[in-house]
């Protein structure tokens, strides 16, 4: 109560509704604020310094002109930003997470400067948000020091820390100085926005293409990364939302039914999955055997590809590695073995199939949540968290737990369903975003080479690797067959999902599905045929 009292003080109004999340991003649209903080007493001054800061944006900032973002915008800028493959709402996305920084930045001078007693408060705020041991930290090594997005918009959210490096990257100092040398003299949302305008002109010039769009230089289209958020959010690494001032009517276009779905899917239903998997075709000596195959062989291309420059600069992000190694071997792999090969090999396919799924949601989120880049050193501490926090990890644990209960056989039936539903929501959110893909401007089969070699890499290069594994290893006929045709399969579902769970080139893995899938049709056969040729 006394905290929703401060809202009331500030905007002057006494019927702003105030409502408290112990997670997620505090924001205002304007009529209500939603304050994201835990409330005790150690926390009690930020989160009095957050509530004032969103009352402030009711009584000063203008969310008219917000909801009219895209009409504000000079064409100019959507037209520079094609080079960097960001659709129009991206670009807006970007746009309005500078705006709001900007416009914090007005909207927090006038507090001080107005009401110098909530001072105190404020000073809680930034020292939470802004001046944690973990931003200070990240900002003194050399994380967020390549010129993409993310490494830019990190750092300008962090300008008024301490450690901040101005020489981290090309155009900071310039940004620094056109925002705080006007912070004073802004007395509108619009003048915050042509601040904006001109840290994204800096940003424009000094990011680099191959970054943000891989193999540009035939000009293709491609996703960009989305900007990180959640001022309000615990342990957020200081980053603020781009909701911090949210219009209570956008529509922008984004595909927020698919990133909406995609989350929870991860956190909850692949667990499920993985469990259901392992619980319902149980484990022998062939299925842990293939298992290593598929989980060691993709971990080793993935090292291969990252550590020699002539595979890296052709597939410079995880993105399309992954694109390019996790194949779809449940959906069809699975019933392409069956219709083809004899029953006792099922163990194989399967174990392949495990081994696949287990890498890709041990590894996949942590990689497209990091977002490494060539100038950041592997954390092995946080890839160890990540791996014990993922959610094949989690299914792991949930089966030893169901043996150990010798519950795995009720389980293992029950299990099953929910793993359909899972599947049938993946479903949703690929066809979510191939409908975005298909129903845009931009020509579908426009492939750029990093998408290109993605495909040449999923279908031909890893088929061909098992082939010689499998050799190796003195494979018989039928069980060849059954780990390259699994390797051969078209790119995963789970790739999109991974894509709009972490708002990570989702345009790419829907293009190398689609694309992969048809062209599948063709190599899928051909690689039957070489097996058979092979004998």
């Amino acid at each position: 109560r006394a905290i929703s009292n401060f809202v009331s003080i500030v905007t002057g109004e006494a019927d702003i509704k105030v409502t408290f999340n112990t997670s997620g991003d505090s924001y205002t649209d304007g009529k209500a604020v939603t304050i994201s903080s835990k409330l005790d007493d150690k926390l009690f001054d930020s989160t009095v310094g957050l509530a004032l800061h969103e009352g402030s944006h009711i009584k000063l900032s203008d969310f008219e002109f917000l909801k009219n973002l895209e009409n504000n915008i000079p064409e100019e800028y959507f037209k520079r930003s094609e080079v960097f493959g960001w659709q129009r709402y991206e670009v807006m996305d970007k746009l309005k997470n500078l705006l709001n920084y900007v416009e914090d930045r007005r909207i927090d001078h006038y507090v001080f400067t107005s009401s110098p007693g909530y001072k105190g408060y404020y000073h809680s705020l930034y020292e939470k948000y802004f001046h944690a041991k973990v931003i200070d930290k990240a900002l003194q090594s050399n994380e967020y020091t390549s010129k993409d997005w993310d490494s830019y918009i990190f750092r300008i959210l962090n300008l008024t820390n301490k450690n901040s490096d101005l020489n981290a990257l090309p155009g900071l100092k310039d940004i620094r100085s056109i925002i705080f040398s006007s912070v004073k003299g802004l007395n509108s949302t619009e003048e915050a926005f042509n601040v904006s305008l001109k840290v994204f002109d800096v940003l424009l010039n000094n990011l680099d293409v191959n970054l943000e769009n891989p193999q540009e230089e035939e000009g293709q289209d491609e996703d960009g990364e989305s900007p990180e958020g959640g001022e309000g959010s615990e342990g957020n690494g200081g980053d603020e939302s781009s909701e911090d001032m949210e219009s209570s009517d956008s529509n922008d276009g984004k595909p927020k039914l698919s990133e909406l779905i995609a989350l929870p899917l991860i956190k909850y239903g692949i667990p499920l999955s993985v469990m259901g998997l392992l619980l319902k075709e149980g484990i022998d000596l062939d299925l842990i055997k293939t298992a290593l195959i598929a989980f060691l062989s993709i971990g080793f291309l993935i090292i291969l590809i990252n550590y020699l420059s002539i595979f890296k600069t052709r597939l410079p992000n995880y993105s399309l590695q992954l694109a390019g190694l996790i194949g779809n071997t449940s959906f069809l792999g699975i019933p392409i073995a069956l219709a083809l090969l004899p029953t006792n090999t099922i163990n194989f396919t399967i174990g392949f199939d495990l081994g696949t799924t287990l890498f890709a949601w041990i590894f996949g989120p942590f990689f497209l949540k990091k977002r490494i880049t060539s100038n950041t050193n592997l954390n092995f501490k946080e890839l160890l968290k990540a791996i014990l926090n993922s959610p094949a990890s989690r299914g792991i644990v949930g089966v030893m737990i169901a043996y150990l209960l010798g519950l795995e056989k009720v389980l293992g039936d029950y299990l099953w369903i929910p793993a359909r539903i899972v599947i049938v929501l993946a479903i949703v959110v690929v066809g979510t975003r191939l409908g975005i893909i298909t129903n845009s401007k931009t020509k579908f089969f426009n492939l750029n080479k990093g998408i290109k070699y993605s495909i040449i890499l999923k279908l031909l290069i890893f088929p061909l690797f098992i082939f010689v594994f499998s050799k190796i290893l003195d494979f018989n006929l039928n069980e060849t067959s059954a780990v390259v045709l699994q390797a051969g399969t078209p790119s995963a579902v789970s790739t999109i999902l991974m894509a709009e769970a972490y708002k990570t080139n989702q345009k790419i893995a829907a293009t190398i599905l689609f694309t992969t899938t048809l062209i599948s049709i063709i190599t899928i056969p051909i690689l039957a045929n070489m097996i058979n040729f092979s004998q």
